[in-house]
């Protein structure tokens, strides 16, 4: 970077100014790009069914990624590194078990009370526990877990936080953690071949489809989840226990998803409203928060007793 761009990244504004950059300018990018590759695909093979929405997203993975190398002095990536490295490995592991044990216990406890009051009923499909999907849910979980948590708390929140303060950094990164959930997917979206302003086309259609009142109670949900989040990562010091969370609410979530059915009116269509459901109802609210009390409790009674075994047995 030049004095000139180093003069507007300063020490306060920096990575604030970074992230915009990653999200605007990787976003802006994506949109260019993105109908420029996918012409090249389909003139070297026109048989491809390949489509914009996932030639978009590859791209916008890119671009943000090239952005965080240049703006790599203001992404905190040496608090990523302490948060990742705290503790020992048996430390962490048990961190893990620890927060995916208090979400399993939430989110059954909040299920369960849906079933109770009928908003939630079996399916009517044959559902074995130890099904493909729910496997693929658990590995999803761990992975979600891990790359979302290392780069909305343990990068963002951690530079966020040295510039604009512990509060509106939890509040800032929350929020951004639930509104990149709109940027789903959008298959319905149709290529008439390349364009310049292709690409902004699709990015305003798949933002544009989830702008309805029902896609808000996901957003809320999901914006409560960073906070619980949040609070887990500045209260342990670790990723791991905020990992172990993030994994068992996705596991969850995607569990009911397939062995329950919802008895009530979806009171929308966007994709949040419909395959985030379920993490815009009340109880899963409170479940969500619940599962924060439990691992906190768990940080500040059964961790430090851990941490004494571990220092004894060495």
């Amino acid at each position: 970077m030049n004095d000139r761009t180093n003069s507007i990244l300063g020490t306060r504004t920096g990575p604030p100014v970074a992230w915009l950059g990653v999200f605007v300018g990787g976003l802006a990018l994506a949109a260019l790009i993105s109908p420029l590759v996918l012409a090249a695909i389909k003139a070297i093979t026109p048989e491809s069914r390949l489509g914009l929405a996932r030639v978009f997203n590859r791209c916008a993975m890119l671009t943000a990624i090239a952005f965080m190398i240049a703006f790599r002095r203001h992404m905190g990536w040496g608090a990523l590194r302490a948060l990742l490295t705290n503790g020992t490995r048996g430390s962490r592991a048990v961190e893990v078990v620890a927060g995916f044990t208090a979400a399993l216990l939430a989110v059954c406890a909040g299920a369960g009370w849906a079933l109770w009051t009928h908003h939630l009923g079996p399916t009517l499909n044959e559902y074995h526990f130890f099904a493909g999907r729910t496997l693929a849910a658990l590995g999803a979980g761990l992975a979600a877990g891990f790359i979302e948590e290392s780069f909305f708390r343990g990068l963002m929140l951690a530079s966020l936080t040295a510039s604009l303060g512990w509060v509106t950094a939890t509040l800032s990164s929350s929020a951004i953690y639930s509104a990149v959930h709109l940027l789903s997917s959008d298959r319905s979206f149709v290529w008439h071949g390349y364009s310049v302003g292709a690409g902004f086309a699709y990015f305003q259609h798949a933002v544009a489809r989830q702008l309805e009142p029902a896609t808000l109670p996901p957003l809320f949900g999901l914006f409560i989840g960073g906070l619980v989040l949040a609070l887990l990562v500045r209260s342990s010091g670790s990723l791991y226990l905020a990992i172990g969370i993030h994994a068992g609410w996705v596991f969850c979530f995607q569990f009911l998803r397939h062995s329950t059915r919802v008895l009530v009116e979806i009171p929308g269509s966007s994709y949040l409203a419909t395959h985030h459901y379920l993490v815009g109802t009340r109880w899963a609210w409170t479940a969500m928060v619940l599962s924060g009390v439990v691992a906190f409790g768990w940080s500040r009674f059964a961790r430090p007793r851990q941490v004494e075994l571990e220092r004894a047995a060495a």
